[in-house]
């Protein structure tokens, strides 16, 4: 019995230096996304939910202070992300919810864009990240009035990157999603496809308002997801 306590205590340390040296933090992206996704709006929830980012934090920012990384500036990166956290502390004090959550979500993307720059093949949640991005642009472009001042093909485009990055997902679990013992995930998968389906038959008149609900559905299917992620066992 020993001897197996052992073997599965090396077995985790060493899967923790594997992901470190690609520059993932799961504890923390976890913490990051359970507070950009929480529905609750109470100040103590966020409370505590930005008390865990930033004990996630330290952490994490002793083992980059402490790494070899070469391909950044780990100093900088570091002093950008202590203030960061700081301001995400100081919005929840003050009960600016919506604003911490916006600081939340660049902090999970400062994290992706380090390891755009390693090759890294197999991080779900850079896929997800990938997906939602793309999800923003069109959410913010059909709700401006002026379209963020883009033409309909410029417009499409951001559509159909959205689609591709949609079916890369499911590509890159390899089926999993739709087939996962995970139901959460895989109704949440399968409801994200259906919104865009939806959103992809609401262009055909051109009609701005027809596609406002498609693609606000679609932010409460992709929220689904990312809360399945973070609760998943095995996806």
């Amino acid at each position: 019995m020993i001897n197996v306590m052992f073997f599965l205590t090396l077995m985790l340390s060493a899967y923790a230096l594997y992901s470190q040296d690609r520059f993932i933090f799961e504890e923390l992206d976890h913490a990051i996304l359970e507070f950009y996704t929480a529905t609750d709006k109470s100040s103590d929830r966020f409370a505590r939910l930005s008390a865990d980012i930033d004990s996630n934090w330290k952490s994490v920012k002793k083992q980059i202070e402490n790494s070899q990384y070469q391909h950044f500036d780990k100093v900088g990166f570091v002093k950008e992300q202590d203030n960061r956290i700081q301001i995400i502390t100081r919005l929840v004090s003050q009960d600016r919810i919506l604003e911490a959550q916006k600081e939340v979500y660049v902090l999970l993307k400062e994290f992706q864009e380090v390891r755009e720059c390693i090759p890294i093949d197999d991080y779900d949640l850079d896929v997800i990240i990938e997906a939602y991005d793309t999800y923003l642009s069109v959410h913010e472009i059909i709700h401006d009035e002026m379209m963020g001042l883009y033409e309909w093909t410029e417009f499409i485009w951001f559509v159909d990157d959205l689609k591709c990055k949609v079916e890369a997902m499911g590509e890159k679990f390899g089926g999993k999603m739709k087939d996962s013992n995970n139901p959460d995930m895989k109704n949440a998968y399968i409801r994200l496809e259906q919104c865009l389906s939806t959103l992809d038959k609401s262009l055909v008149n051109a009609y701005t308002p027809d596609f406002e609900l498609p693609c606000d559905d679609l932010k409460i299917a992709f929220m689904d997801l990312i809360e399945a992620y973070i609760a998943r066992v095995d996806i």
